[in-house]
């Protein structure tokens, strides 16, 4: 798991290609490459369009979810990210047309101010105590698994269309600008290049 924060970005251009699910538990790809040009597309709550950079969680909302998952009937502590989508997170937001972040905020969706990349098969408890651990009380956090509308159920934006064709219009690059923007406007420096490979990690979707 790493956080990205206004002084850095992802560790690896491995991580940032995560973007759904798949069977085995690995970190499944869109073949963004392929086939027409696909837009990125917005999540829609009350006929509002909301974009990446307000698919946040506050880090209270991250530890009612661990708590909620270890009551919910057939939890098991040693399920993985996917399982927790699979099982949970999926069933929760179904017909919705949102992410479970924005689902949890739809009367006032939260600011990002924080980047989680992580691996679809790492222990779920694990990964959400991790970012308890890693974040402040104040941060507000963009989770691919939970920020990114999962079930495909034609009812909002399938994931390719939430990714779309062009990196630079990705969930993922326009959330660390705009972690970026915030950091510059609060005086903090952003590290230089630090955001250079994007693109071509996209590539490798």
């Amino acid at each position: 798991m790493n956080v990205a924060e206004p002084v850095g970005a992802a560790e690896s251009q491995e991580e940032a290609a995560v973007i759904g699910p798949s069977p085995d538990g690995a970190a499944a790809s869109s073949p963004i490459s392929e086939g027409p040009p696909v837009r990125a597309r917005p999540q829609v709550i009350g006929g509002e369009e909301v974009w990446p950079e307000r698919w946040g969680m506050t880090t209270q909302q991250i530890a009612d979810l661990l708590v909620l998952l270890k009551h919910e009937e057939g939890w098991d502590s040693d399920y993985n990210v996917y399982a927790m989508v699979t099982n949970y997170i999926i069933p929760w937001t179904r017909g919705t047309g949102v992410g479970y972040a924005l689902s949890v905020n739809a009367a006032e969706p939260k600011e990002v101010t924080l980047m989680v990349s992580h691996a679809w098969g790492e222990n779920a408890e694990a990964f959400l105590e991790a970012l308890l651990r890693s974040s402040a009380k104040d941060d507000v956090l963009f989770v691919c698994s939970l920020s990114i509308y999962q079930p495909e159920d034609g009812v909002g934006p399938t994931i390719m269309e939430q990714i779309g064709s062009d990196p630079m219009e990705s969930p993922f690059r326009r959330v660390l600008e705009h972690i970026k923007a915030r950091g510059v406007a609060a005086g903090c420096r952003w590290r230089p290049g630090g955001m250079k490979w994007l693109p071509q990690a996209f590539l490798l979707l």
